[in-house]
C-alpha cells in the first residue's frame, strides 16, 4: 500500500511535465530540445524536493515532524514566516 501511494504522489508531481511537449511547435529544433526540456525539469525538481526535504527535517526536530504530519511543510515555515506564511503553505 505504501509503494502504490508513493506512486500516486510521484505521478502527481510530475504530472506537468507533458506540457512541455504541447510547445513543440514554437520550439526551435524540437528533436534535439525537448528531451533536453525534460531532463532539465525533472532534475530540478528532484533537486527541489531534496532540498525542501532537507530544510524541513533540518528545521524541525523529529517529534515535531512526527506531530504534524499532515502539515510538516506549513511547520517547517512557521519560524522564518510567521503564522502568515503558516497559514499560506497550508492553504497550497
Amino acid at each position: 500500500l505504501n509503494l502504490f501511494a508513493g506512486a500516486m504522489v510521484i505521478f502527481v508531481a510530475y504530472e506537468g511535465f507533458e506540457l512541455i511537449a504541447n510547445a513543440a511547435p514554437d520550439i526551435v529544433s524540437p528533436k534535439r530540445n525537448i528531451p533536453r526540456a525534460y531532463n532539465i525539469a525533472v532534475v530540478f525538481v528532484m533537486l527541489l524536493y531534496v532540498v525542501i526535504a532537507i530544510v524541513t527535517v533540518g528545521s524541525l526536530a523529529f517529534d515535531r515532524v512526527a506531530q504534524a504530519q499532515d502539515y510538516v511543510l506549513a511547520e517547517a515555515a512557521r519560524p522564518v514566516l510567521g503564522q502568515a506564511g503558516f497559514t499560506i503553505i497550508t492553504i497550497a
